[in-house]
């Protein structure tokens, strides 16, 4: 009580009193004091001040980096579900909410002001785009995930990132993308084992498929169509099989060839 009393006083002298001698350095302090006994919002505003007074003073990169550690304490951020290329609805842009947007906005300007290699970095970059994802924001989620696998590629949350990549690239239909970041993991252990493993090789197996699929979103039906056709008769007991010849007539339907 007697600490919450003494931040109280502290943070009424600072409204009072902005014009007062140290003033910056006093904000840090009572920020840091804040923070200290897990009063985190408190601590958030106190650090936001900060940076507002002197954006690249003395104290504006340990202010942006604790005001992160601040709402990484309130926002529990969990791993998204991955979606589907076929649910669009779903894949619509959506506003993020404010609490989670405070979040995001932490992330974005502590990778703009610490250098590479400083703490939480890769923890900031990940962060933010499981956010991106989540709220359908995909190009800006695919720029973390790509950092993360080239900056933190040893960082623990780096297989998670890169499965998260290619969801981005399968719901995006970034079909080159898709096959191209499969590739690449296969050739790496850090990521290529597990489950992850699993759904690259059947990434790289469905090669020949993404093709057809291509074409498919590129709406040359008719071309589509033979694709998938040329791929069921190549693979007619592999797991795509059956789906490739329901797509053939799906594409020969939307091309009007009826008779195909």
């Amino acid at each position: 009580e007697t600490q919450l009393l003494a931040l109280y006083v502290y943070e009424q002298y600072l409204e009072w009193f902005p014009e007062a001698k140290n003033y910056y350095t006093m904000t840090f302090n009572v920020a840091i004091l804040a923070y200290q006994m897990e009063e985190y919002a408190r601590a958030a505003r106190l650090f936001e001040k900060v940076i507002k007074l002197e954006p690249k003073g003395q104290f504006a990169v340990p202010a942006a980096h604790t005001v992160l550690l601040s709402y990484f304490k309130m926002v529990n951020v969990v791993a998204p579900t991955e979606k589907s290329a076929d649910d669009e609805e779903e894949l619509t842009e959506r506003a993020i909410p404010q609490t989670e947007q405070l979040l995001v906005t932490a992330c974005d300007r502590y990778i703009n002001m610490a250098e590479e290699g400083a703490d939480d970095v890769a923890e900031a970059k990940y962060t933010a785009a499981k956010i991106y994802y989540d709220y359908n924001h995909f190009e800006k989620a695919r720029t973390y995930l790509e950092d993360m696998y080239q900056k933190h590629r040893e960082h623990p949350s780096t297989p998670d990132a890169a499965r998260l990549l290619l969801s981005v690239f399968n719901v995006t239909r970034n079909i080159k993308n898709l096959e191209k970041w499969a590739e690449t993991f296969s050739q790496d252990p850090v990521v290529a084992s597990g489950d992850l493993g699993e759904v690259i090789k059947e990434i790289r197996a469905a090669r020949d498929f993404n093709r057809c699929r291509q074409m498919e979103f590129d709406k040359e039906y008719e071309k589509a169509g033979d694709c998938f056709m040329a791929y069921f008769s190549d693979f007619k007991q592999s797991k795509l099989g059956d789906r490739a010849l329901n797509n053939a007539a799906i594409m020969y339907r939307n091309a009007k060839l009826i008779d195909k």
